[in-house]
């Protein structure tokens, strides 16, 4: 398993393409903040192999209003 950060965007979405096309991954993208993070990337299902997983961690569910497989809330903490 490697961990890949990158510092923008577009570096991000080149990593994620080249280095996972039609392979089984799982991608983590955390604390997304604002919808257009995510449209930035353009991050499509077809670009990964059968079985791959995207987790997205964010704090406001309001202003994501695509389809996704299921959504998870965990209760907050004492």
């Amino acid at each position: 398993m490697k961990f890949i950060a990158s510092e923008n965007i577009h570096q991000g979405k080149e990593v994620i393409i080249r280095r996972a096309l039609r392979r089984k991954v799982l991608l983590v993208l955390d604390d997304v903040d604002d919808i257009k993070q995510l449209k930035e990337l353009a991050i499509d299902r077809a670009y990964f192999g059968c079985g791959s997983r995207i987790i997205i961690t964010t704090r406001d569910l309001s202003s994501f209003n695509f389809v996704v497989d299921g959504i998870f809330t965990p209760k907050e903490l004492d």
